[in-house]
């Protein structure tokens, strides 16, 4: 593009990031390990290196072990973690964290956020039609992902961004009463949860909200 002074790569279907080979070229590799009666005649059959061929096998044998330890998972939470900060390029790396709940552990992790990259490095796994529940953040890439990925889902947006939401409507709400910087702890204590309050704070805070009839429905 004319302007645009970054590097860049356009996601392939079927090909992982930073990869030179589809994921049907590599689990043709991993057949030919499983059929022939040596590595030489793969390395020949495919045209690759050795050094290939034994990063495929291993990689793909990798991917068998965790089919077997996640089988048919039903209820799948994504969510993106930082990675990598380039300062040279200003640019943030993420990756993507796929977690069975049911079994309340890690699946697998996938470099990148973007519907193509999320479909290439998973689309291996088989099972995502017995997937019933997705949690997940409220981006259009993630939900545009699920959508296509577990056609037989339903969405959940997670619990800690669905209460950043409310968050600005706080302030918002507190700002319009022009309260004195005497108040700001019990703006701290507007947002936590009254359950995790103790007896004495939550008296503290009856006795503030008591001439605030406006903060009383709608904070607390």
């Amino acid at each position: 593009m004319r302007g645009c002074r970054k590097p860049f790569t356009e996601p392939l279907h079927g090909v992982r990031k930073g990869y030179r080979t589809t994921e049907r070229y590599r689990r043709r590799v991993l057949w030919g390990c499983e059929t022939f009666s040596d590595l030489k005649s793969v390395r020949a059959t495919y045209r690759c290196s050795s050094g290939l061929v034994h990063r495929v096998l291993y990689e793909q044998l990798e991917l068998k072990r965790r089919t077997r330890l996640y089988p048919r998972p039903t209820k799948v939470g994504i969510d993106e973690h930082l990675f990598k900060h380039d300062f040279r390029l200003e640019q943030r790396r993420f990756v993507t964290m796929v977690v069975d709940h049911k079994n309340k552990r890690l699946m697998e992790l996938v470099e990148g956020k973007s519907s193509a990259e999320l479909t290439a490095a998973l689309q291996h796994i088989p099972g995502r039609e017995n997937v019933r529940w997705v949690t997940l953040d409220m981006s259009d890439s993630y939900r545009n992902f699920a959508r296509s990925f577990f056609p037989k889902a339903q969405l959940v947006a997670d619990k800690f961004h669905v209460l950043r939401l409310l968050t600005p409507a706080i302030h918002r709400a507190l700002r319009a009463l022009n309260l004195p910087k005497e108040a700001l702890p019990m703006y701290r204590v507007l947002r936590n949860n009254p359950r995790t309050l103790t007896a004495d704070w939550r008296w503290k805070l009856r006795v503030w909200l008591a001439d605030k009839p406006a903060l009383r429905p709608s904070l607390w």
